[in-house]
């Protein structure tokens, strides 16, 4: 059930995406992303609290029954107020398998399970062999194979030729380490090291869903405005402030620090999801839109799976004032990171535009 579940939301993104490449004006596109990044922080911030509530009100069966009046109003809505697609020939059912390129998505698949193999047996004994295989499956074999093909999983050529992309990516994965060893992670300390109520620790992370709600309107505006350099490296800054914030942070910090903390943190996320959606739009061929977006797609769960073998080693066997700051240097390390591909992308945005 979950892998449908997945299979499903992974193709809505690049639809949504290419919808608004081709059917929102080019000056617009920015605030369009902006609002689908809204809606998804809303569901973001919201969905928890409403799922256990549901959980105790009905069971764990209606976090899925609750979901079909959302599944039929969406499809209708979609049926009769999406654009029409141009018609093209249909492709027979063999090519289109084809076209997947299954070989690279079980080559890539598997070398990042044994990569992340490696990387959790970090906390106990070191599985060396595991991490040679994954290196191996990804960085020599998938990478050859991908190279090869006429129809990749994902495009080595374009990502060497379109170094803005690039930085887009690399950007946007560690955007995700940040938010998601946050949100996952913040909840924990909240309870385990500062002993806060559930319903405190909720409305602690609320900071940070707040303010990532209402800065991607102004970034789409602000984007719209200006382009996306400026706002990608606003981002970046006010992410790498509230990793230095998070250093100082104990059990007997004021609430009011943190909650400034996680108000910078939530600015710095929405402008950083605009923006870089924004970017990605900009730098990807008109041809190839869906192709970028689900690789866009794809960064923001590599960038979940890599916090969670991070909150996996951090904050396995303990989670005390240490952890916290242990967790807080790595941030500071992935906040520095997203300053070095901010300026990176402005750098070769400037020579792209001349």
């Amino acid at each position: 059930m979950r892998l449908l579940q997945s299979v499903g939301s992974s193709a809505i993104y690049p639809s949504g995406i290419a919808i608004i490449r081709d059917d929102v004006a080019h000056e617009k596109q920015a605030s369009a992303l902006a609002v689908l990044s809204i809606f998804a922080s809303v569901m973001t911030a919201f969905g928890p609290t409403v799922g256990g509530f549901l959980i105790v009100w009905g069971g764990w069966p209606t976090i899925f029954t609750v979901n079909f009046p959302f599944i039929l109003i969406s499809f209708v809505i979609g049926w009769f107020v999406f654009p029409k697609d141009m018609k093209k020939g249909t492709a027979p059912f063999k090519q289109v398998v084809r076209r997947l390129d299954i070989p690279g998505i079980c080559l890539f698949a598997c070398g990042l399970v044994f990569l992340l193999w490696f990387l959790l047996s970090f906390d106990t004994s070191v599985h060396y062999l595991s991490g040679v295989i994954g290196i191996l499956m990804i960085g020599f074999f998938f990478i050859w194979y991908e190279l090869r093909v006429k129809t990749p999983f994902i495009n080595i050529r374009l990502l060497v030729a379109n170094r803005a992309l690039s930085f887009v990516y690399i950007q946007f994965i560690l955007l995700n380490v940040f938010n998601y060893c946050l949100f996952f992670g913040l909840p924990s300390y909240f309870q385990s090291g500062m002993h806060l109520s559930i319903q405190a620790s909720g409305a602690m992370m609320l900071f940070m869903s707040v303010a990532s709600i209402i800065v991607s309107l102004l970034t789409g505006r602000w984007v719209d405005r200006s382009g996306t350099r400026r706002p990608i490296a606003a981002g970046a800054l006010l992410t790498f402030i509230s990793a230095v914030m998070m250093l100082v942070v104990s059990d007997f910090s004021p609430l009011a620090f943190i909650a400034v903390m996680m108000i910078l943190f939530g600015a710095g996320y929405g402008i950083g999801n605009v923006a870089l959606q924004a970017a990605m739009l900009e730098a990807s061929p008109k041809n190839s839109v869906g192709t970028t977006s689900g690789l866009f797609q794809t960064c923001r769960y590599l960038g979940s799976i890599l916090s969670s073998v991070v909150l996996g080693l951090v904050f396995g066997r303990a989670i005390t004032p240490h952890h916290l700051f242990v967790l807080s240097a790595v941030l500071v390390v992935v906040g520095v990171c997203c300053l070095l591909m901010s300026w990176g992308y402005s750098k070769v945005a400037r020579q792209t535009a001349r």
